[in-house]
């Protein structure tokens, strides 16, 4: 992992920073998982096959952003998949584009990336409306919901959700743009809570309707991130050691297993 991510900051040297910073996470409700379960099955004992059509989405992904240029000129790029404490697979990208590609603008941001509700008052963004409130709304955390997994010890989100309202994006602000995110009335209730533009995690809409899982975009603004970029999707992935052995009476030689009866699995 240290080797790749030497290697990349060799990519970052020629091509310069990376445009876009991706993460694609698998969708337990994709029809080609559900409709493939047998009877009594949940998507939680079928592993395998949320890997294969995982891996399967992904490649068509990547194709659309290096081949199809999507989001411009691809120049670079990079990925790493992880596999979630809960079995879901999800792939970190970093996207460089031409120059003449960036969103260097806070125009050209809006164009590929949203942060907000999309409205749905002509019943044309009824399948985009859906795929937001499903897939990428933050929370509820906070007061909202006190026990939430990303809560510090302080009460506050370590995401920094919800996020301020912003009638403009704003190019640079910190690491990433701060997305317009308008206090224009509009929510959904997830659970027992009301969501605004504040709950929204950025994404492409391009990508979300296509694809129909959480596609996190994010526009890589400042220089200084590069480096925390790279060593995050290169920081390699989380292993447990499991030892197996037979029970024994510990008041006779009867059932006692050595250390070669054991295994110890990575």
């Amino acid at each position: 992992m240290y080797a790749l991510y030497l290697d990349t900051m060799a990519v970052v040297r020629r091509f310069g920073r990376p445009t876009y910073f991706i993460t694609f996470t698998a969708n337990p409700s994709w029809p080609e998982i559900t409709a493939h379960l047998l009877p009594g099955q949940l998507t939680t004992d079928r592993p395998d096959l949320v890997a294969r059509v995982f891996h399967i989405k992904l490649k068509h992904l990547l194709k659309d952003l290096t081949q199809h240029q999507w989001f411009g000129r691809a120049l670079a790029w990079t990925w790493v998949v992880e596999f979630q404490k809960r079995g879901l697979p999800h792939a970190y990208i970093l996207l460089t584009v031409s120059a003449a590609d960036r969103p260097n603008t806070p125009e050209a941001v809006d164009e590929r990336v949203c942060a907000e509700i999309p409205p749905n008052t002509d019943g044309t963004q009824a399948n985009l409306l859906e795929i937001v409130s499903k897939c990428m709304l933050h929370g509820p955390c906070g007061v909202r919901n006190p026990y939430a997994p990303c809560i510090r010890e302080d009460g506050s989100c370590k995401h920094d959700f919800p996020k301020d309202f912003s009638s403009d994006t704003v190019l640079p602000a910190e690491l990433y743009p701060r997305y317009r995110r308008r206090d224009n009335g509009i929510v959904v209730r997830k659970g027992d809570a009301l969501m605004d533009n504040r709950d929204v995690v950025p994404y492409s809409p391009l990508l979300l309707k296509k694809y129909a899982a959480h596609i996190n975009v994010e526009v890589v603004a400042n220089i200084r991130l590069v480096k925390y970029i790279f060593k995050y999707t290169f920081k390699g992935h989380d292993q447990a050691h499991v030892e197996l052995g037979q029970p024994h009476d510990h008041n006779s030689t009867e059932g006692k297993t050595n250390n070669s009866d054991r295994m110890v699995c990575p």
